[in-house]
């Protein structure tokens, strides 16, 4: 188990040095598609230590080292790995956290409601602010 937090690791680390940034500073890569379900779904690098992205009702699926970040609107659903990060978002209807040492605030869910959260991580904490 403690062996996919290190490598998970390394790749975030390798892969946060490469790329094109698409986003006008700070994302290592990034790249948009639609999934299965018809949704707009953004995976990314970051490679900044503050940002802020309008989630613009998307799914974003993001690997982060020490990043502070702020998502603005409604987010489908957020994906976090990496470590020591800092993620606040606005909207948000799912919530899945892989990393170590992420925190993870959101200001409410989608239409009132809780969103669902998924911490698999390590030393994760994802609350409500």
């Amino acid at each position: 188990m403690k062996f996919k937090y290190i490598f998970l690791f390394v790749i975030t680390v390798f892969l946060s040095g490469c790329g094109v940034d698409y986003f006008g500073g700070g994302v290592g890569t990034s790249k948009e598609t639609t999934d299965e379900k018809g949704r707009k779904v953004v995976e990314m690098t970051v490679t900044t230590k503050t940002k802020s992205y309008d989630c613009d009702g998307k799914v974003y699926k993001l690997s982060a080292v020490k990043s502070d970040l702020t998502f603005s609107g409604k987010c489908e659903e957020l994906i976090v790995t990496g470590t020591d990060n800092k993620i606040h978002v606005e909207n948000v209807g799912k919530i899945k956290v892989e990393g170590v040492n992420n925190k993870i605030t959101y200001g409410e869910g989608i239409d009132g409601k809780k969103p669902s959260i998924d911490n698999s991580g390590v030393n994760n904490t994802v609350e409500q602010k």
